[in-house]
């Protein structure tokens, strides 16, 4: 949980469902991984081609002090099947808010089975790395080195996210991201410290050294970001504790005290240089949208860890947790640091060719990415409902899908046409008198509302849709008319229709509504807009709630205008209008309907 809430966090508002759903989805699909394979595979071999290190008794026994362990198989199944989900929701990281839902239900099960299983029995199942002596304590290569570089391959076959998330992609609850980051960092002393399947000494080192190495990852990376940035940036240190988490993990029962430390140092540092100078630089890097840096924080650490294991392995610990006792890192005279790097190198290699493989199959059989239009709506169009229900948000949630009620939220009115057919919503009652947002409606007879894009609100020449035009023409100017007995306007086009808010969805299985043209004549509540003033802006609210709103980002979505609410915090700024006054009323003395209401 702690680490879904880690990813969580840093996302954007609109794809927090998307997330807790797909990582959701993939934990269940690895849950029913060990019922339907069975029993385990063996190792892909027992011994090495590679030249043997062990040294043996005389009774042929390998020399090892590791304990017999004493737990149900159970216990094993679940231990290791945690690690395998942990490893896919990193790999989710790198392909956040694109890829199709459906191929990545698809891809979770043919990656554990094809390229995690094979790291994971070549180092810990018996297999020809584990026998040759490369060490991998608690999941250094096995979990970060592969899910980092499988992330950024499945990033590569995916393709980038939108234009305008890559240039703004502000976290949407860093509170949230820093809960996930204290309760995965409190987990990871379990993680590293079961690692032995015992209670020795070996256990005991692995959850000091974990938290030595966060600690001092974590402080590295913030002087940073003070020496470059000016400023101790919050999500700065978490990223510093995931890589001083994930540097320990392939030794943490392997070194001592002072080494952990060290580690901390580079993996405070090296990790920071290749994702804030290496990546601006680098074209490959910059080519690849790894949405939240799983490359960097996993897989450049991953390996860092495991090079640095290799170089500080203190021999007397490795003789606890390894069959190959002669084992001893480059301080102590040893060579284990080459068979660090040899072993890292098979882990790369293997998850770059086995998950290519997989992403080009899968996408023989259905799209790797999502829709454009459902890349530019979110969370409404892939589940169809909101990660929050902040204020003036939450109108999206459907209890007839959701829950065993059959409330009738149908407003209480019969639509004219289809386009107005009973709205899902309940509808708006306004409590008071608001004459200062009625001010400028009631003096102007004719108007043109311009979006936030500089675009005009048109009626379009089909005399159905309504669209943002790039020009002032006469399918621009809205005629205003009073509501009698309440605070609301209609908008009449020079084609004599009405501006209404239907509830047409935008796409099957969205929330938000097309405004469109219709002849209903009043007083049809769907045509009735209620302006509010905000500042020297203006939204419109309609019957049900929504505000009508300009769509932007890519074709062919860039010209709608649809009935809906905010998404974002700060994104009710996009429901605000510019209204330019094309005729006043007759009578009216007001000098103010000579300006412009500026948006900006």
């Amino acid at each position: 949980m702690g680490r879904q809430l880690r990813i969580h966090g840093p996302l954007r508002l609109r794809g927090g469902s998307y997330m807790l759903g797909g990582v959701g989805l993939q934990d269940v699909l690895r849950g029913e991984a060990p019922p339907l394979l069975g029993q385990g595979w063996p190792g892909p071999g027992t011994e090495a081609s590679l030249p043997a290190t062990q040294h043996y008794y005389r009774n042929g026994t390998v020399e090892t002090a590791m304990a017999t362990p004493f737990y149900p198989m159970a216990s094993l199944v679940w231990y290791q099947g945690v690690f395998a989900a942990i490893t896919v929701i990193l790999v989710a990281g790198s392909l956040l808010g694109r890829m199709n839902i459906g191929a990545w239900m698809m891809f979770v099960p043919l990656w554990l089975t094809f390229s995690y299983t094979v790291g994971a029995f070549s180092l810990w199942g018996g297999g020809f790395l584990y026998h040759w002596g490369v060490m991998d304590y608690s999941g250094g290569y096995v979990i970060h080195l592969s899910s980092g570089v499988a992330g950024i391959t499945t990033a590569f076959w995916v393709g980038p996210r939108t234009k305008i998330d890559r240039e703004r992609f502000p976290p949407n609850n860093v509170l949230l991201m820093l809960a996930g980051a204290g309760m995965l960092w409190m987990g990871w002393s379990g993680f590293n410290g079961g690692g032995p399947y015992s209670a020795n000494i070996d256990s005991s080192m692995a959850v000091i050294n974990t938290n030595i190495c966060a600690a001092t990852s974590l402080l590295v990376w913030t002087w940073l970001d003070v020496i470059f940035f000016g400023k101790p940036s919050v999500i700065g240190a978490v990223q510093g504790m995931i890589t001083g988490l994930v540097c320990i993990t392939p030794g943490a029962g392997l070194v001592q005290g002072w080494a952990a430390i060290a580690m901390g140092v580079l993996s405070g540092s090296v990790p920071w240089f290749t994702m804030m100078v290496i990546h601006k630089k680098w074209w490959l890097l910059q080519s690849i949208d790894d949405t939240l840096g799983v490359f960097h924080t996993h897989a450049v650490a991953g390996y860092l860890g495991g090079i640095l294991t290799g170089f500080f392995a203190e021999p007397v610990l490795c003789s606890l947790f390894l069959p190959v006792t002669n084992s001893r890192g480059g301080v102590y005279g040893g060579v284990q640091i080459l068979k660090q790097i040899i072993g890292g190198a098979f882990v790369i290699g293997w998850n770059i060719v086995v998950t290519s493989i997989i992403c080009v199959a899968i996408g023989l059989i259905i799209p790797l990415r999502m829709p454009e239009e459902e890349l530019l709506i979110g969370d409404d169009a892939v589940h169809g409902e909101e990660a929050y229900a902040l204020w003036g948000d939450g109108e999206k949630y459907d209890n007839t899908k959701h829950s065993g009620t059959s409330d009738d939220l149908t407003p209480p009115h019969k639509a004219s046409s289809d386009a107005t057919q009973a709205s899902p919503y309940p509808r708006f009652l306004p409590d008071l008198k608001k004459e200062e947002e009625m001010d400028i409606f009631r003096k102007a007879k004719s108007i043109r509302m311009v979006s936030y894009r500089d675009k005009y609100l048109t009626a379009d020449e089909d005399v159905e849709s309504v669209i943002q035009g790039e020009y002032q023409h006469p399918q621009s100017v809205w005629t205003v008319e009073l509501v009698e007995y309440r605070d609301a306007i209609r908008l009449r086009s020079c084609f004599g229709t009405y501006l209404t808010a239907s509830n047409i969805p935008l796409l099957p299985g969205v929330t938000a509504r097309k405004a469109v043209q219709t002849m209903s004549p009043p007083p049809d509540p769907a045509i009735e807009w209620e302006p509010l003033r905000d500042g020297m802006q203006v939204k419109l609210r309609s019957c049900c709630g929504n505000f009508l709103r300009p769509k932007g980002g890519l074709p062919p979505g860039r010209n709608i205008v649809t009935h809906d609410v905010p998404h974002l915090p700060n994104s009710g700024n996009k429901l605000l209008w510019d209204v330019h006054v094309v005729e006043k009323q007759a009578g009216s003395f007001s000098e103010t309907m000579d300006s412009i209401i500026e948006y900006r």
